[in-house]
């Protein structure tokens, strides 16, 4: 599977939690695309991630009154000006 641009191989389906676990993430801290779609925060438990799947993680930690974003996959979007 891809996370973030890097390969991962994974042995057997895993649940996003339990791979957010596994990776060191704090689930209540990130966003997690799979295969292009959000994946809720109320599905982590329930939706599970395989080899042949595409993963993004944003992690947002916040320190203050500013942020940072250590992991971002930013979409390109086109706006039509009339």
């Amino acid at each position: 599977m891809i996370v973030n641009g890097k390969e991962i191989i994974l042995q057997k389906e895993i649940s996003v939690i339990d791979f957010l676990k596994k990776e060191g993430y704090d689930a209540t801290k990130v966003a997690v695309e799979k295969n292009g779609g959000i994946v809720p925060k109320k599905n982590f438990e329930v939706e599970t991630i395989s080899d042949i799947d595409k993963i993004e993680i944003v992690s947002i930690e916040g320190v203050g009154t500013s942020f940072s974003i250590p992991r971002v996959h930013l979409k390109q979007q086109e706006y039509n000006k009339n």
